[in-house]
């Protein structure tokens, strides 16, 4: 399932007064394991009001996080990353936290910290427009 943006039907607050989105992964995936993180181009479908034109995939494994023990896949789309995208050559990757927030303009910003099974930490910052979330039933 897509979800698209922000707007009144997926708003809500957080403890601190911020907007998230229904979709987020409010109860956190510290420990969950990054399994791949993929970028890939989509045709643009010129006819649609909002195209696809990137795509941004993470994939987890959560056997061993703490708390949101469903997620498989995280997809942004129509994305721009801040700081260039690590290679993740280390055997093991693990999800430390991240923060979530919208700007001015709409775009969802959020930002990851990593950290390989070496102690190396690794920083993600994205900007997107859209965002699909894999669970596993």
């Amino acid at each position: 399932m897509r979800h698209k943006e922000f707007n009144q039907k997926t708003k809500r607050l957080d403890t601190n007064g911020d907007q998230i989105p229904d979709w987020y992964w409010k109860a956190g995936l510290h420990d969950a394991q990054v399994l791949s993180i993929t970028e890939s181009l989509l045709p643009i479908d010129w006819k649609s009001k909002d195209p696809l034109r990137n795509c941004l995939e993470i994939g987890l494994s959560c056997r061993y996080a703490m708390f949101e023990r469903n997620i498989t896949k995280i997809k942004l789309f129509n994305y721009k990353l801040s700081l260039p995208l690590p290679v993740l050559s280390y055997d093991s990757v693990w999800w430390i936290s991240d923060a979530i927030s919208m700007n001015a303009n709409g775009l969802c910003h959020l930002e990851i910290e990593l950290v390989s099974g070496r102690k190396n930490k690794i920083f993600l910052k994205i900007d997107f427009e859209s965002a699909e979330i894999e669970r596993k039933q």
